[in-house]
């Protein structure tokens, strides 16, 4: 089956399919879960949600535990009262998810990683390459910084997470952080996070941790802003007021690389209105974005899309270990200024924009 798959247009097509949904399905079924629940519980199930705003993974366990009590206590009890089968499908349902999100983790499988390398996602798109100064990159104390975040990611995702060309020259322990709600508290893209090993929740004490230990780390600065301010066949990405990985940097002396993708901005049609106020959602973990990409399944990337990630060459950053404001804005500036010259060295070669 996995040599059928390989590197084929289908295969590519259901590889994007169960990554790029795990993330919304996710969320789409806690939500039906609750749902299911919500008659006997006066709509108490919905209040499991309340973990996307709790960090400590300890307080995470208690609060589901408790919802998860509550709803108990107030389901029917009775298998003659209405509904009786639906509830306690739903609530089975929603403890077992809730197992998965914040009692359970996978072990990683190398095994799954490369089968997903073998697959690979090349035959879904016209081009998928990634360029640029590759050699520049070292094996540690190494920060890359993917922009624009798009909808999918593509770059920070095909290009690096999954890309074993990536890995080859950055090695194979650098870690991908990414928002603790898609990571932490989704039942299915947790799995592959899992399973994977190195994608990794972004906070600031597993940045310190990291980096104090010279671990190459991965990330994307403009995260959900980028995505709900990205505009079809326009670049854009979200940096002005994103200084504090230019911080941590500075504290660690690392050697900082800005990538940058272009064909991101193509792979969707996107909803632009209400711009502050979806903004205003990010601050919550909520990607506030309405998309759409494939005819039949406007969720995935539009077909015929090229998309080229460019390396760019590195800032060496001194190792300052309390940077000044002005030293923070100072290098937000370089590196500002490197991302940009990246960007219009390469706009040509990737297509007129």
């Amino acid at each position: 089956m996995l040599e059928f798959l390989h590197q084929t247009y289908i295969g590519a097509q259901l590889l994007f399919w169960f990554l790029g949904l795990s993330w919304m399905l996710g969320g789409v079924c806690v939500a039906i879960a609750c749902a299911g629940c919500a008659d006997y519980t006066y709509g108490l199930s919905f209040a499991i949600f309340g973990v996307v705003g709790i960090q400590g993974f300890g307080g995470r366990r208690v609060w589901s535990v408790a919802c998860l009590s509550v709803c108990a206590y107030l389901g029917p009890w009775d298998f003659r009262s209405t509904g009786f089968v639906r509830w306690w499908s739903s609530w089975a349902t929603l403890a077992i998810m809730s197992g998965v999100m914040w009692f359970y983790r996978c072990s990683p499988q190398p095994a799954f990683m490369k089968g997903i390398q073998d697959i690979g996602f090349k035959k879904y798109f016209t081009q998928l390459e990634l360029r640029g100064g590759l050699e520049e990159i070292q094996k540690e104390r190494c920060l890359f910084g993917f922009h624009p975040h798009g909808i999918l990611s593509t770059g920070f995702s095909i290009n690096g997470v999954w890309s074993k060309q990536f890995h080859d020259h950055a090695g194979h322990d650098t870690q991908w952080l990414v928002d603790k709600v898609l990571r932490e508290d989704n039942p299915f893209f947790k799995v592959i996070c899992d399973l994977h090993g190195r994608i990794k929740s972004l906070n600031k004490s597993r940045l310190h941790k990291l980096m104090s230990s010279n671990t190459n780390v991965a990330i994307v600065p403009g995260g959900f802003e980028d995505a709900t301010a990205m505009q079809f066949d326009k670049d854009i990405t979200v940096l002005r007021k994103r200084t504090g990985f230019i911080k941590y940097a500075l504290q660690y002396g690392y050697r900082v690389y800005p990538i940058y993708t272009f064909g991101e901005s193509q792979s969707h049609y996107t909803f632009t209105g209400l711009l502050n106020f979806r903004f205003w959602l990010n601050q919550f973990g909520i990607p506030a974005v309405a998309v759409f990409g494939c005819p039949w399944l406007p969720l995935m990337p539009r077909k015929g899309c090229r998309v080229l990630t460019y390396v760019g060459q590195p800032i060496d950053f001194p190792k300052i270990e309390a940077p000044s404001k002005e030293d923070v804005q100072k290098w937000h500036a370089k590196y500002c200024d490197a991302l940009t010259k990246l960007f219009e060295e390469n706009k040509k070669e990737a297509g007129d924009r």
